[in-house]
């Protein structure tokens, strides 16, 4: 019995509300004046306030109105009304959507560390790590140690992540000791792919060198060609 009272419900619902959606009202005027749209207020014997569709209201004596009646609205004016509904529910939910994609990008902070791992890094080592560690933005302090070096290095990063080219002022000493080779201050472009790759190329000026130097035929040159190659990880 409550099954069959439910359904009974919700049917007599269901066409209240389609007969609302799909009707209008039509004041006839004894002046020949018509009005269509929906009666929100009426006072018996007195007067009737009726909204049309484009938002204006109307309020008319009940002396001045021949006959009220209702019509079914055209299919094209209602297409018309629930397509606006309807862009208008797109356009609310894209709006969201955007500002959802806008928090996300605002709470998403980039990347301020990354180890580095290759060959010629640390410092001009064969094989060598680096450290490197965002403090302000795009500038970076860079720090290393390899098998037979260490180094250091200021970087000025082309856009404020990690993850980017940057330039250097770098400072490498190859080997310590009686291994020490020499010791080298300069410049250095590091390129840098948004993930894994990067390679470095640079000029060093000698500034101190070892005894392992006196050793080859370099023992007398003043500069050096620097570079690296290897993969880094942001942290």
């Amino acid at each position: 019995m409550k099954k069959l009272i439910f359904i009974l419900v919700f049917a007599v619902s269901s066409t209240v509300i389609y007969a609302q959606t799909n009707y209008q009202d039509v004041v006839y005027l004894k002046n020949g004046s018509i009005v269509r749209g929906i009666i929100t207020e009426q006072i018996p014997n007195e007067s009737l306030k009726i909204e049309t569709a484009d938002g204006n209201a109307f309020i008319f004596q009940m002396s001045d109105v021949e006959k009220i009646t209702k019509e079914k609205i055209a299919e094209t004016e209602t297409k018309q009304q629930t397509n606006a509904v309807v862009e208008d529910d797109i356009y609310f939910v894209d709006y969201l959507q955007d500002e959802q994609k806008v928090a996300n990008i605002d709470l998403k902070k980039p990347k301020t560390t990354a180890i580095n791992i290759g060959v010629m890094m640390g410092g001009g080592s064969l094989i060598g790590l680096d450290f490197e560690f965002m403090p302000v933005q795009r500038f970076g302090i860079q720090a290393g140690v390899g098998i037979s070096s260490f180094g250091f290095g200021l970087n000025y990063h082309f856009q404020n992540r990690i993850n980017s080219s940057f330039i250097s002022a770098v400072y490498w000493q190859q080997g310590w000791g009686d291994n020490h080779y020499a010791s080298y201050v300069g410049p250095m472009f590091t390129f840098r792919l948004k993930k894994i790759l990067q390679a470095g190329i640079g000029y060093g000026i000698i500034v101190k060198k070892g005894p392992a130097i006196y050793k080859t035929d370099y023992s007398e040159g003043m500069f050096a060609l620097l570079f690296n190659l290897g993969v880094y990880f942001p942290l």
